[in-house]
């Protein structure tokens, strides 16, 4: 950018200043993004090889309500209640639960 913080991009996809050509540009030539905003690149990685399925060992907070149909502050409440069984294990400060309790917790009838 030049000190005015304007640049423009060439149709090849570099970003020119008045000084110098700074490489392949991370916006679209296209789009024009509000001043302080800022966008991913597009996504230019390769394919990962075929590999089979890993079964998860244990799932977040935000994982188990998405799967309960329930938001995150829903399951915050039962758990502050008792009434959501304690995670499996903790990581720093998140909570992880194992396939197997959630599906027991299920069972009773979603009982404490």
């Amino acid at each position: 950018m030049n000190r005015l913080g304007q640049h423009r991009v060439t149709s090849d996809g570099w970003r020119v200043t008045s000084e110098e050509r700074t490489g392949p540009s991370t916006l679209p030539t296209t789009h024009h993004s509000p001043p302080g905003t800022h966008h991913s690149p597009p996504a230019t990685h390769h394919a990962l090889p075929a590999t089979r399925e890993v079964n998860r060992l244990t799932y977040r907070l935000e994982e188990v309500a998405a799967s309960l149909g329930v938001s995150r502050r829903a399951l915050e409440r039962e758990r502050a209640a008792g009434r959501f069984p304690r995670p499996d294990l903790q990581i720093g400060k998140m909570p992880l639960w194992q396939r197997e309790t959630l599906v027991r917790w299920i069972a009773q009838g979603g009982a404490g």
